[in-house]
């Protein structure tokens, strides 16, 4: 069940002053001001009805980017906290929602404000592997795997609507009748602390970096590839390797690895022969059925579901991470008003905004009336993007922080 009465984010931040905001969620709330396609800037006795204690904001603000998307900003001095939010009205339009990478290959990253530059609004968004930038989770652009799965939890679009759970990837590679199944792409067969070992093919693409000894050999078939793409295609093959420690993909091509009895499937294989290959992600969601995805990128952990907090049930939250104030990034939605909702909390800046708990943000995400949201990265990743500017402040020392992904809404047509 949901947690909060569906009213829109503005009419839960503009609802008037009461004690303990028992007010903010009547049977009838509180007309709230009308749109406008300017700023619109509230007065200082407005109340931000933030739980556990978080009281008065000082200045909000709401600026309708098109119909169904609006900006807001918030401050409070009480925490002191800086809020932004865009809010998405899927019933007022119909937005297009990517996830946005700045390679190939994976390793590249780029500020949130260059992967969002085009967009109405971005946000940053997984966990990535340093010294480069490559996802920790899964990353599905335009319902092609770019790499995963992971052993964490991930957010994904589709048609009918988002969700969070764990992803996995659903492949096949066929040569005439003899096929075997793909289960990760572009990444190591060994698996490490954020994803889980290969049990049969890996598919390796362009977005895929060298290989290293520290993965060990593998068989190894590389395709020259003949038409469709690197999701799903059809290729030549150009080598096969019974073990091959180091491997390069170049442009046009696409690689299968395996060990174990998948690599049994890739040795039978000959110079000159056919291979089709098709890879997609499926996301498993508690209670729903499992989602085909369009757009995906990593998070840790889950904060709601369904209207219920879930943060007591993340497993690994080091004490360092989620009791701690932090600069926050999440996604998060309502299915009752069918709402999407980015979110940022500036952090480590005494006197602006000094960052929340993970228990915070989730208090925070129930009050604007999520009924379901995951964490993305946050600390000094942590950036908002709207009409190609970075509208909150980044907390690193050098300004914005170049990251590994970004979740950027496109466009929102009217419906």
């Amino acid at each position: 069940m949901k947690a909060t009465s569906p009213f829109t984010l503005t009419a839960l931040l503009t609802c008037a002053a009461c004690a303990a905001c028992a007010a903010c969620a009547p049977a009838a709330p509180p007309a709230a001001p009308p749109p406008a396609p300017a700023d619109t800037v509230v007065a200082p006795a407005t109340v931000l009805p933030f739980a556990g204690g978080l009281a008065q904001a000082d200045t909000f603000s709401l600026r309708t980017l098109v119909p169904g998307v609006r900006h807001i900003h918030a401050r409070d001095a009480a925490g002191p906290w800086a809020v932004h939010v865009v809010e998405v009205q899927r019933g007022v339009c119909q937005p297009d929602l990517r996830a946005v990478q700045a390679g190939p290959p994976l390793s590249v990253r780029a500020p949130t404000s260059v992967l969002a530059r085009d967009a109405l609004a971005g946000v940053n968004a997984d966990f990535f592997m340093l010294p480069g930038g490559t996802p920790v989770g899964l990353h599905v652009t335009d319902g092609r795997v770019l790499a995963g799965p992971g052993a964490r939890p991930a957010f994904a679009s589709a048609t009918t609507g988002y969700g969070a759970g764990v992803g996995r990837v659903e492949g096949v590679a066929w040569h005439r009748a003899d096929s075997a199944r793909i289960d990760q792409v572009n990444r190591p067969l060994g698996g490490g602390s954020h994803q889980p070992p290969a049990e049969a093919l890996t598919l390796f693409t362009i977005w895929s970096d060298s290989l290293t000894a520290v993965d060990g050999p593998a068989a190894t078939v590389v395709l020259g590839l003949l038409e469709g793409s690197a999701a799903a295609g059809r290729g030549t093959v150009i080598a096969v390797w019974p073990e091959l420690v180091g491997l390069y993909v170049r442009p046009g091509e696409v690689a299968l690895r395996a060990r174990g009895p998948a690599a049994a499937w890739l040795t039978r294989r000959e110079l000159d022969d056919t291979v089709s290959w098709r890879s997609a992600a499926v996301l498993e969601r508690p209670g729903d059925p499992p989602l085909t995805v369009e757009e995906a990128v990593g998070g840790f952990p889950v904060l709601l579901r369904d209207g219920e907090p879930v943060l007591h049930l993340a497993e690994g939250v080091p004490a360092s991470f989620g009791p701690a104030r932090h600069p926050r990034t999440a996604v998060a939605w309502d299915r009752e008003a069918d709402r999407l909702l980015l979110v940022t909390v500036d952090g480590r800046q005494p006197g602006y905004s000094v960052g929340m708990t993970l228990q915070e943000l989730t208090a925070l995400l129930v009050r604007i009336g999520a009924t379901d949201a995951i964490n993305l990265d946050g600390g000094g990743s942590t950036a908002m993007v709207v009409g190609g500017r970075v509208v909150n402040r980044p907390s690193d020392d050098v300004g914005e922080r170049s990251v590994g992904n970004a979740l950027a809404l496109v466009s929102c047509a009217a419906r």
